[in-house]
């Protein structure tokens, strides 16, 4: 099921290149790359592996005069839009940490009717396995809690299932982050659910309710609510990157599309009517330097 696209894929296309330039003196990382040893303490942000981080900022392990960036996409459907992106990051060699569903489900039926009923979402796990073996990261985007149908006592269930079947396709699995997805009569979605016990030692929660500790972070997720529409100028986020830092940025590669629809109450903010005009240009001169 393709959904609308408020963005032009070149945007995104443009971004990627912008984070290769080597004036800019960034890194790319993953959640791999982080040293968390036996920390799976989600509750605390990972304290330790923090700690961990900026020690090896004052021993010389990592670069103090680079800029760390972990891409993070959520692939809550039209995967053939992420295949997209992941083709174009490959050929830069920028690697990101891709969240998939093992089976998604149909958010409104859900809502209106409490029917569980499963979306398609061809997915390319050939693509998947070969990017992990170039150091791409594939976690779960957990959405238990819709599968059980708002069912606390049975969430867990379709947790471990949708982890060892990922696994069993080759991906690793050792991170996830909830969908937000649709809400029961309390209001309570897969974020309030979280994870079973039994998976406390084998996964790590990284986004949505519990996070690593980061310098910045920035998201394109709920786009349409008006309150967010200036916190998606990515310009703004660039400018405040500053050396030594770390940073995250969760982008839904599905709002991104060559046949892209421009939304039409973002054309209030300038910013976007500029995103717009600058999509035939293929955004040149788009990204400002960190700290400018």
């Amino acid at each position: 099921m393709a959904s609308h696209a408020g963005f032009p894929a070149n945007y995104l296309d443009s971004f990627m290149r912008m984070l290769v330039e080597p004036e800019r003196n960034i890194e790319v990382i993953t959640y791999s790359d982080l040293d968390f040893r036996d920390d799976f303490d989600y509750e605390n942000s990972y304290r330790s592996e923090w700690g961990n981080w900026l020690e090896s900022m004052k021993n010389g392990d990592r670069d103090p005069e680079k800029i760390y960036v972990i891409l993070q996409h959520d692939v809550d459907d039209s995967p053939e839009r992420t295949h997209r992106l992941l083709g174009v990051q490959e050929d830069l060699g920028v690697r990101s940490n891709v969240m998939i569903f093992n089976r998604p489900v149909n958010r409104g039926l859900l809502a209106k009717t409490g029917i569980v009923e499963y979306n398609d979402y061809p997915v390319d796990m050939d693509l998947f396995l070969r990017l992990q073996e170039k150091g791409w990261l594939f976690g779960y985007h957990s959405n238990s809690f819709e599968q059980a149908a708002f069912d606390f006592e049975k969430s867990g269930q379709f947790f471990i299932e949708d982890v060892e079947e990922l696994r069993s396709k080759g991906l690793k699995i050792e991170f996830f982050c909830p969908h937000g997805g649709a809400r029961d009569s309390e209001g309570r979605s897969n974020v309030h659910f979280g994870m079973p016990e039994e998976m406390r030692e084998s996964v790590r929660w990284v986004l949505n309710r519990h996070s690593i500790k980061l310098n910045g972070v920035r998201s394109d997720g709920g786009f349409r609510n008006k309150e967010r529409w200036d916190n998606l100028d990515l310009r703004d986020f660039v400018r405040s990157w500053k050396p030594g830092k770390r940073y995250r940025l969760n982008l839904h590669p599905q709002h991104y599309h060559d046949d892209f629809l421009p939304h039409e109450p973002f054309m209030e903010s300038t910013w976007y009517r500029e995103l717009v005009e600058s999509a035939e240009s293929d955004f040149a001169n788009w990204w400002p330097l960190p700290g400018s």
